[in-house]
């Protein structure tokens, strides 16, 4: 595993994200509810760029005619068929069986650093 500096803390705000191209594939590291989240930039199902669209939050029904917010935690949307995976840990919240594929990353001193197996 190797420690890469995708960028300065102050360049990734609340609600934004950044991308680094690694040999492996894109990785991108969003900052969302004051979390820093690093993800592969591919979406399991079909393979889109996940990271064109924003983070949000989602809906759920609660019961016929009736949502609430929830994962309020967030999620990232494909862009080509809209399936919803869950910020916290990766899993598609249509089909559990997929996940997206998460690294470690930390903020230290005013550094945003992703961990990226060699």
């Amino acid at each position: 595993m190797t420690l890469h500096q995708v960028c300065s803390s102050e360049e990734l705000a609340e609600g934004q994200h950044r991308l680094i191209s690694h040999h492996k594939g894109e990785i991108g590291v969003v900052r969302y509810n004051g979390r820093l989240v690093a993800i592969r930039n591919r979406c399991p199902h079909a393979g889109a760029q996940l990271l064109l669209k924003r983070v949000t939050p989602t809906t759920v029904a609660t019961c016929p005619h009736q949502i609430e917010l929830g994962y309020e935690d967030g999620v990232f949307t494909c862009p080509w068929h809209h399936w919803e995976f869950d910020l916290r840990d990766g899993t598609c919240l249509a089909d559990p069986r997929l996940k997206l594929e998460k690294f470690p990353v930390e903020e230290t001193d005013g550094k945003i650093l992703v961990e990226i197996p060699d």
